[in-house]
């Protein structure tokens, strides 16, 4: 007996095609057609697990230049697809990430007040997955004006497996209070 599928399966199953499409690796979804709400269970282990998990932006915007190949080089036009810095600005705007203090070797005194969203900003779990929704839809095509709430499923799966490369490379920040603050 065949079952109907929900909605939220129908619309993953197509975005999901529609983002494989574009060049990115089946296995970054390796659901494959299994049921999307088994995802659901996961998500809320991870976050009841680790409640004061913070993601760097940084690693967020690694892992989408590597993986999701988008990124905001120039001098990766031919192989990424390209978006301006204030774009990345415009996406932080809306998952409403906090700007942090911005310090770089040999800058004058007094000028490490500038705020920006480097890639020292800190996400919730939540706004990893928004920031990965628009990466995604980036990723499709901007022109097709697929709201973002569309992608919620995919940013999830693309979570995951942004976690799960993690625990191989990099070591996320748990608390933000170890991680020091600009001499100024």
């Amino acid at each position: 007996m065949e079952t109907r599928k929900s909605d939220r399966q129908i619309n993953y199953e197509g975005l999901r095609a529609i983002v494989i499409r574009t060049g990115l690796s089946e296995e970054l979804f390796p659901l494959g057609e299994a049921d999307i709400n088994s995802v659901d269970p996961i998500l809320r282990e991870i976050k009841n697990q680790n409640p004061e998990l913070k993601i760097m932006l940084g690693d967020i915007n690694l892992y989408a230049e590597k993986i999701l190949l988008c990124t905001s080089k120039k001098s990766l036009d031919e192989t990424h697809r390209v978006f301006t810095t204030e774009t990345r600005r415009y996406w932080c705007q809306q998952v409403g990430i906090e700007p942090r203090a911005e310090t770089n070797q040999g800058q004058k005194a007094g000028s490490c007040n500038k705020k920006s969203y480097g890639i020292n900003c800190l996400l919730t779990v939540e706004q990893a997955i928004r920031m990965f929704c628009f990466y995604l839809r980036f990723g499709v095509a901007p022109e097709l004006k697929i709201p973002i709430e569309e992608f919620q499923d995919l940013g999830i799966v693309i979570f995951l497996d942004f976690l799960e490369r993690g625990k191989r490379e990099t070591i996320w920040a748990l608390d933000d209070a170890g991680l020091g603050s600009p001499r100024c």
